[in-house]
């Protein structure tokens, strides 16, 4: 895996390939091989796998998780609305 471009475009690919993982409000950038991650997820098991993801991609030495757990509007009883 060589330029910037490849590595961020299949960070993404696998993002998207991995059923766990919604990658819809994520944004990946890459520095050299240096990736990190940013946007929303709506689960802290989707954060960590969003992160093993990125990690498993050939040419990734790092991955910056910069992600944040979406949080579900609460109702007046305390559940999550739906």
């Amino acid at each position: 895996m060589g330029t910037t471009k490849d590595i961020r475009e299949a960070v993404e690919a696998e993002l998207s390939f991995d059923p766990l993982v919604d990658p819809a409000d994520i944004t990946v950038r890459n520095m050299n091989g240096e990736v990190a991650l940013n946007g929303t997820v709506p689960s802290y098991p989707q954060y960590l796998e969003a992160a093993a993801a990125a990690q498993r991609v050939a040419g990734v030495k790092n991955v910056h998780n910069h992600l944040e757990r979406e949080e579900r509007a609460q109702s007046p009883g305390g559940r999550a609305a739906r």
